[in-house]
């Protein structure tokens, strides 16, 4: 480089500066011994300029020898960056989460996390800065520091030996850092939220058809207040947690299924949360649904075959044996019954109307005690009518929030933030420090500030 020549040139300078202050008639001998230094400092710093090539070798030949390199450091330094980056967008995504459940006034700690993780991040950047320019430009920060150690009368050489020691301690430290580390940190925790508990529920009738925008209603096991009043869609698909829900894992609920005004215990009426994604089947084991028109038969009847005919109901009874009960048909205030038969005999119906949840619904009940049925023979029930969608009704959801897991999730981010901060900013902290101590060591050697014994 132009710079070693310069640099030679000075030591030069240094040594004849050295061999005139000895040279003159001046029996002082503070200054004699001026010269003195000045003549060692030149011979030093002209054979540190001379191997300039063999101090550039040596890094090489250490890293070589112990079977580290630096492309292996940038890459782990990348995974990291990689680590907090997720980590970091995994929170932000946590806490717009939790403030679209409406509970914004816990998020206190999920920001404390989120400074952990920032200030982590900030820390390996500027880890990340420090590594590429010793990588980059060491042989640069070698000729700067032969330049400044071999400028005359000490005016750079404690800088000079610094910046020479600091070529060669940190361009072999850096890569050996993963192992201090990895010794110290154990295993870098990683958020689990990525993969919430999610519980599907299919309703459906008698008939296996589905049962659109039931509302399903959960409770703890034994007690009667709902902990969550959720709808489903027009497929008749509930879904709880998938990021709407804090659903505890491995929890039991009881269920029960409210749709046109009534509530109904489906079979199973006990549903688990797992570890996962769980889907379940409830079938509400008293209706038959169709096109805005439902049959509500009581426990003394038994379904044999069912027609979904699209405009036409039909459907075959037994009796279980026991006697009476009522049979109850509930439509869509807009669908028009056209006909009704059991046992092909015509009836009459007198159709009472209310209204549920904004939904027009009108009733017919059917008093099996007063109809002359044969006790032992099917009842067939055919219903024909004008087909309507049912609407979705005005219900105020309520999601589920188990506040322990929330809390779990709160303290699992504090956690990580934490372990972060050790693993990403105090650890390679104290290993920069250690680097910056042997360093300063070193060039306090090459600066003749502290001398070496052999013996």
């Amino acid at each position: 480089m132009n710079v070693l020549p310069l640099a030679l040139n000075l030591a030069i300078l240094t040594y004849f500066i050295g061999v005139l202050i000895l040279a003159l008639p001046i029996p002082y001998r503070q200054l004699k011994r001026w010269g003195i230094r000045l003549l060692s400092d030149a011979i030093m710093a002209a054979v540190l300029v001379s191997a300039y090539n063999i101090i550039l070798g040596i890094g090489d030949f250490i890293l070589n020898l112990l079977g580290y390199s630096w492309t292996g450091f940038m890459s782990w330094l990348t995974e990291r960056t990689a680590i907090l980056v997720t980590a970091l967008m995994g929170l932000t995504y946590v806490t717009s989460w939790i403030k679209s459940l409406g509970y914004s006034m816990i998020l206190s700690p999920l920001g404390l996390a989120s400074s952990y993780i920032t200030l982590a991040l900030s820390a390996i950047r500027m880890m990340y800065f420090i590594a590429s320019f010793i990588w980059n430009f060491r042989s640069e920060l070698l000729a700067l520091g032969l330049l400044l150690y071999s400028l005359p009368l000490r005016i750079g050489k404690d800088a000079g030996a610094f910046f020479i020691a600091a070529s060669l301690i940190m361009y072999v430290g850096f890569p050996l850092m993963p192992v201090f580390v990895n010794i110290f940190q154990g295993a870098t925790p990683q958020p689990t939220i990525s993969s919430p508990v999610t519980l599907t529920c299919s309703i459906i009738d008698l008939g296996n058809e589905p049962i659109p925008y039931p509302v399903l209603r959960l409770y703890k096991e034994g007690s009667e207040i709902p902990i969550g009043v959720i709808k489903g869609d027009a497929r008749g698909k509930v879904v709880l947690g998938d990021n709407l829900d804090v659903l505890p894992r491995n929890y039991t609920f009881s269920v029960e299924v409210l749709f046109m005004g009534y509530v109904f215990k489906p079979t199973p009426s006990i549903i688990r949360s797992g570890s996962g994604r769980t889907n379940y089947r409830l079938r509400l084991p008293n209706i038959i649904y169709q096109g805005g028109l439902a049959i509500l038969l009581p426990s003394s009847l038994s379904v044999v075959h069912v027609k979904y005919l699209g405009s036409r109901l039909e459907v075959t009874l037994t009796k279980s044996g026991v006697e009476g009960g009522e049979v109850r048909i509930v439509k869509l205030a807009s669908v028009r019954v056209t006909s009704l038969s059991i046992n092909n005999a015509s009836l009459q119906c007198s159709w009472s109307s209310w209204s549920w949840k904004g939904v027009q619904l009108s009733e017919c009940v059917l008093s099996l005690g007063s109809l002359e049925l044969d006790s032992t023979s099917p009842i067939f029930i055919s219903i024909s009518y004008t087909p309507r969608e049912y609407p979705s009704p005005n219900i105020e959801e309520r999601r589920i929030v188990c506040y322990e897991s929330l809390v779990d999730i709160i303290m699992q981010y504090i956690s990580i933030g934490i372990a972060y901060i050790y693993s990403f900013l105090f650890l390679p902290g104290v290993y920069l420090a250690a680097l910056t101590t042997m360093a300063a060591s070193l060039a306090r050697v090459l600066g003749g500030g502290a001398r070496l014994r052999l013996i």
